[in-house]
């Protein structure tokens, strides 16, 4: 007998009396080891060990083994069990079949199916199956395997009442959105329980569009990659889930769910030749971050698509109850969605149901009310698709303390609201630019109305954004007086430049290059750069003097820092040209090698792509809130309410 054994055999023997967790140790630590030689010498000592309950929460051995075992250790053991014993549960009724759906083994949960046809149909105190477990932990997989092998039905009905609801929500909260339009599919009825999971699509702001944020040429793959499904269609038919792509794709539903993309031939090929590549070595030669990039992308637009079509589901069955029931249904999540900024679950909302804009929370809140408050644009711009009578009663409601919404407007923004704007003085532009639109629609009675704590909303808005307007002076003179530096040095430098042209004069006081076209470029560049800099200086110097009343954050101020920024950049740049001309004229004319003035003007332009490349992302966004059409505008066609 090996010594570790027999030393094993004697530790058995010697706690044997005892029957407390320390006796079950060797077997415990066996089996996280996956030493079946030692586990199996345990249990032929010992029989009653493969049921007793060797750790907390009342686990056995399959417990123990269920949560990361191999399928070659499970068999095992499984072997050594009988049917009855497979299904034991532990101390919060979880048998081992619970705990192997939470990890996601198929494997292993075909080898216990096997035994035992009951496991997926038993349910633990907290009134879960084995399928709730593992749509909480979003094992797509074994959720498909568990919708083929769970009885529906046995008396505790899984896809209705609480447990439908609470299956649904643990879906959507996991992502698997695909996977519960299938099971909507197939039991609508869970698209009216209750609570409705559609309160749970109302927090997700990821899931849509609106909650992605993508540079252009993301979103132009993300108008343009195809859509697929990848879930099979026959997952309650015995389908093979281990093997997705081998399931029909040719249903109606699948394609009318998930269409491939109907684009132009370029796209389309471009998209082939993609799939081509990740499926090759080629992909090895690209960039390594190109490709899972764009699959990335072909996966949120997806998820999205996946997103609108199951709420738009949820929309249609729920729309068939009474009145009242659909009400008190589409009404928490309808307001929720508003808070939330998720401007899409509104709409689709309101296109269904209408009546439901008219609703409030507890504090009076309309969902232009709260988009205010939340300083989400996306819902506030639904107004433009609004009925004029709907605009007209919303814009006269007021909220608690006789707040009217340009009250609201005259809040400060929640921080994480705020802070989605760079810089102290585009933050105060922001919030200057929602209070000038609110005003825009709230009634002309209301622009003086007073609250319960008599302040108009002109003395709220004053009194909330004090400390933001003082942050957005200072920021801004930070900024101006660091630029001042720079274009007084670039003015003085070319100005210089100007009465010291390159190559001197001749007798006649004619600069002895003035025939070069070098010369004329050198003396257009410096001249620019002379003006563009005394601009830039005499912009900057204006925000210095500036009164920085509330109403010149609005367009005053980030213009003229806009102009001032652009104007620098342009002096910077026209400076190295008459940098590099000069360098050419006096030093590298004579040898006539031109191709010399390619590295010199490469080394001239670093400062040039330095100072825009800090500044570009600043320009940009001073830019487009400034002189671009704005956050306030139509964004769709439909005709809401």
């Amino acid at each position: 007998m090996h010594p570790s054994t027999y030393l094993f055999s004697l530790a058995v023997e010697n706690k044997a009396e005892e029957k407390d967790l320390s006796y079950y140790l060797p077997l415990y630590k066996a089996i996280i080891t996956e030493d079946w030689e030692i586990a199996k010498r345990f249990f032929e000592l010992d029989p009653s060990a493969l049921t007793a309950k060797i750790a907390r929460q009342l686990n056995t051995a399959l417990h123990v083994a269920a949560t990361g075992s191999s399928i070659h250790f499970m068999g095992n053991l499984v072997e050594l069990m009988t049917p009855k014993e497979l299904a034991q549960p532990n101390l919060d009724g979880c048998t081992a079949f619970h705990r192997v759906a939470g990890i996601g083994d198929v494997e292993i949960a075909k080898l216990l199916y096997k035994k035992n046809h009951d496991l997926p149909n038993m349910w633990n105190h907290a009134e879960q199956l084995p399928l709730h477990y593992a749509a909480m932990f979003g094992h797509k997989h074994m959720v498909l395997y568990l919708l083929q092998i769970t009885n529906k039905d046995i008396e505790s009905k899984p896809f209705e009442g609480h447990s439908g609801s609470r299956l649904m929500s643990s879906l959507i909260t996991s992502g698997l959105y695909d996977v519960a339009l299938l099971v909507l599919q197939r039991h609508p009825n869970l698209a009216v329980s209750d609570p409705s999971p559609l309160n749970e699509i109302a927090q997700l702001p990821s899931a849509f569009p609106s909650g992605t944020h993508f540079d252009f040429l993301q979103r132009f793959i993300y108008k343009n990659v195809p859509l697929k499904s990848e879930i099979p269609l026959n997952v309650y038919d015995g389908g093979d889930v281990e093997s997705p792509a081998e399931c029909p794709q040719g249903s109606a539903n699948v394609r009318r769910w998930f269409p491939w993309f109907q684009g132009s031939y370029f796209i389309s090929g471009l998209w082939k030749v993609v799939n081509f590549i990740k499926q090759n070595p080629l992909k090895l030669l690209l960039i390594p971050s190109v490709v899972p990039q764009i699959k990335h992308i072909q996966e949120t637009r997806l998820m999205h698509h996946q997103m609108l079509e199951l709420l738009r589901f949820f929309c249609r069955e729920i729309i068939k109850l009474n009145n009242n029931e659909a009400m008190s249904i589409l009404v928490p999540p309808f307001l929720t969605a508003a808070r939330f900024g998720i401007h899409e679950v509104v709409e689709e909302i309101l296109v269904a149901f209408p009546d439901v804009i008219h609703n409030a929370d507890e504090e009076g809140n309309t969902i232009l009310h709260l988009a205010v408050i939340n300083r989400h644009e996306n819902v506030y711009n639904l107004i433009y698709q609004m009925r004029y009578d709907s605009k007209q009663l919303l814009s006269i409601l007021t909220a608690h303390g006789n707040n009217s919404m340009l009250h609201l407007a005259g809040e400060l923004a929640p921080k994480h609201r705020l802070n989605l704007v760079f810089g102290a003085a585009l933050q105060m532009q922001r919030e200057m630019q929602w209070y000038k639109e609110v005003e825009k629609f709230v009634p002309p009675s209301h622009k003086e109305l007073k609250n319960k704590e008599g302040k108009t909303p002109g003395m709220v808005f004053t009194k909330a954004h004090s400390a933001l307007a003082r942050e957005g002076e200072q920021w801004l003179k930070d900024s101006a007086g660091s630029c001042i530096v720079a274009a007084t040095l670039i003015a003085t430098v070319v100005f210089a430049a100007a009465i010291t042209v390159p190559g001197d004069y001749d007798e006649h006081g004619i600069p002895n290059y003035s025939n070069d076209p070098f010369f004329i470029v050198f003396a257009i560049s410096d001249a620019f750069s002379l003006f563009s800099s005394l601009t830039s200086l005499l912009m900057f110097l204006s925000i210095f003097t500036s009164r920085y009343m509330e109403f010149d954050f609005l367009n005053q101020l980030p213009m003229r820092m806009t102009i001032g920024l652009i104007t620098l950049s342009l002096s910077i740049t026209t400076l190295m040209i008459a940098f590099s001309t000069t360098l050419y004229l006096i030093f590298l004319q004579s040898s006539k090698k031109l191709w010399v003035l390619i590295p010199v003007a490469t080394m001239a332009f670093s400062p040039v792509v330095i100072f825009v490349s800090s500044q570009y992302p600043l320009l940009v966004d001073m830019i487009k809130s400034t002189f671009w059409l704005g956050i306030f505008r139509k964004q769709g066609d439909r005709i809401l309410a």
